[in-house]
């Protein structure tokens, strides 16, 4: 079966459930799987507890999962089965299940990975009776598309410049996500519109704080207080959602300053950014600008991108690409600032 969207997963384990021997689950999305996992367990379990397996326990055990797919009820329910930490070296041990043309249990295959021309996923994508879904962090607009819609669920909207602010606050993990906007539909309930004011009373927290002043740090140049700043979020465990978050703020100075050459002034250009730059930012908002004028903002937000991206392609060095990428722009932007005042 060709691969299939994230929106279809409803239909995998519903309509299509009968007829599939399974599903492979995998992108760099963790909680985003994990929670397609437990979808799976609240729509297949029957009532009875999933058999559950790691997948490195195969290469000790290669008959295990082929003894669980084919180890039916006597009752003639179908039992599902949940196999973990699947990767590309375990092609071999659940080939079998996905080429299987009759019908057993109900495997679900869950990986944290697997590139594009990945053997295994051109196994599921191929196979008639078997399934696979993609799910990748969302960014940017995705998130906010995310977040507007909770809110329309609930019949409200969020005010100019919330619904960024909303995102800039809660990250890409979309667990959080969720929690934090069914928080904040309570929180504003019966009301329909979700202020700026809103979204800062119940979502600020310490970890948005600490983002906002890493940030500061790192566009300010100020290697020392970004490279403190970072370590703590590190050991917190605050630090998943900063590429994302600089990569926004590199966004809105770019709109300040494209709103500058129009002809506004700082102030005015501030205050039409959404979210908007209150004044408090702003004297940091000019004087960033002022360093990263011109080409210098592009060549940094390319710099965030190809974070982004290798952070994602190698997640176990995930913390460590960002440091380096966050090092990289605060060195970049304290030359710049020199020489601007030369």
């Amino acid at each position: 079966m060709v691969a299939l969207r994230e929106s279809d997963l409803g239909d995998v384990l519903g309509r299509r459930a009968s007829k599939l021997n399974g599903v492979l689950l995998y992108g760099n999305d963790e909680a985003a799987i994990s929670t397609a996992v437990r979808q799976a367990v609240a729509r297949l379990g029957s009532g009875e507890e999933p058999l559950r397996m790691d997948a490195s326990a195969l290469k000790s055990d290669p008959a295990m999962l082929d003894d669980g797919f084919r180890a039916m009820s006597l009752l003639g329910d179908r039992r599902l089965i949940i196999v973990s930490g699947v990767d590309e070296s375990h092609s071999g041990y659940v080939s079998a299940i996905i080429e299987a043309q009759t019908l057993g249990n109900f495997v679900v295959l869950a990986s944290s990975g697997l590139k594009k021309g990945s053997k295994l996923r051109g196994l599921a994508d191929a196979a008639p009776g078997f399934a696979s879904i993609g799910f990748y962090e969302e960014v940017g607009g995705a998130l906010i598309v995310r977040a507007q819609t909770i809110a329309r669920a609930q019949g409200m909207s969020f005010a100019a410049g919330a619904a960024e602010r909303f995102v800039e606050l809660c990250g890409s993990d979309r667990s959080v996500l969720v929690n934090e906007a069914e928080k904040l539909t309570l929180y504003c309930h019966p009301e329909q519109h979700i202020t700026l004011e809103d979204v800062e009373a119940v979502c600020g927290d310490q970890a948005s704080f600490e983002s906002d002043t890493l940030i500061s740090a790192v566009l300010d140049g100020d290697e020392e207080t970004a490279d403190r700043v970072y370590a703590s979020m590190i050991l917190s465990g605050d630090a998943k959602s900063v590429l994302i978050m600089l990569q926004m703020a590199l966004g809105k100075l770019e709109a300040v300053s494209a709103a500058m050459a129009r002809g506004m002034d700082l102030a005015s250009a501030c205050r039409a950014a959404r979210p908007p730059i209150f004044d408090k930012q702003q004297a940091a908002a000019g004087r960033q600008l002022r360093a990263f004028s011109g080409d210098a903002l592009g060549r940094a937000q390319v710099t965030v991108q190809q974070a982004m991206l290798q952070a994602r392609q190698m997640a176990d060095l995930g913390d460590a690409i960002t440091g380096r990428c966050l090092m990289s722009l605060a060195r970049m932007a304290r030359q710049l600032r020199s020489r601007a005042a030369n």
